[in-house]
């Protein structure tokens, strides 16, 4: 009689404390796929460490990853890469992760993993050809950037990345292409900016200031467009213009390590 109901002691205490665990999980779910990603953190660490199965690590490491504590998110990534089967998402996270982190032979090596398992996925194209341009391998980054575009085409920071490695390649007629084809379709000062890069880049200074100048008409604040149009003048050795540009830069942002290359007052 003592142990029967000891038996239904444990057994109504493991039903309730299941139920509880699930209960928890639901609600950690509801919260991270509303972006409430410390909430759903709380409702996770409630979860009992033998009960967190494949599902809670994913949400709580990619929680983490949110909220910008790329330490425990790589921790439990690292930890559903090998108690799990690892899908792409997982892997691109983790990669993620680490490229924050600034650990980039990391993060480029489970980006690979991760274009292994779809390489037309947008994220890790643009990614790897972001690496692979810190790397120095403009031409495998021009690649992935490349096919970015293709993948995303309203995504203008994968334009801007094939752009600069058209330019770090010499090849500015190809980068000069690829952004009157953009601004033709979506016109910006945006993109505006990225062609007056690329003169910037090519020596054509005349045309630098023209662009920024177009861009400044529209944005009197654009604190790119004055800092560009600034070196173009520089570059002309335009010391007067120069230094107005100088001063605008500093009255936006007077933190701007802006280089004062005229010693301007």
């Amino acid at each position: 009689m003592i142990t029967r109901t000891l038996f239904l002691i444990i057994f109504s205490v493991s039903i309730n404390f299941v139920s509880s665990g699930q209960s928890q999980t639901d609600s950690g779910v509801a919260c991270y796929k509303r972006g409430e990603y410390k909430e759903a953190l709380e409702y996770f660490s409630k979860i009992n460490e033998a009960n967190t199965n494949c599902e809670v690590l994913g949400y709580k490491a990619d929680s983490y990853r949110h909220i910008g504590n790329y330490d425990l998110a790589i921790k439990f990534f690292e930890q559903a890469t090998k108690d799990c089967e690892p899908n792409y998402e997982m892997y691109l996270n983790l990669g993620d992760s680490y490229f924050k982190k600034g650990l980039i032979n990391e993060a480029y090596t489970n980006f690979i993993k991760t274009y292994s398992m779809n390489p037309d996925n947008f994220e890790v194209n643009y990614n790897l050809g972001l690496i692979s341009y810190q790397y120095g391998n403009f031409s495998t980054a021009k690649d992935y950037a490349r096919r970015a575009t293709k993948l995303k085409p309203e995504y203008i920071d994968a334009f801007d990345l094939l752009s600069d490695s058209y330019n770090s390649l010499d090849e500015y007629d190809s980068s000069l292409q690829i952004i009157d084809k953009l601004h033709k379709a979506n016109p910006s000062n945006r993109t505006l900016l990225l062609k007056a890069y690329v003169y910037g880049d090519m020596g054509d200074y005349e045309k630098c200031v023209e662009l920024t100048t177009e861009v400044i008409k529209s944005d009197p604040k654009n604190i790119n467009a004055y800092y560009n149009r600034y070196l173009a003048y520089y570059k002309l050795n335009n010391k007067k213009k120069s230094c107005r540009d100088y001063k605008k830069v500093k009255a936006i942002d007077k933190e701007s390590e802006i280089e004062n290359y005229f010693g301007c007052k």
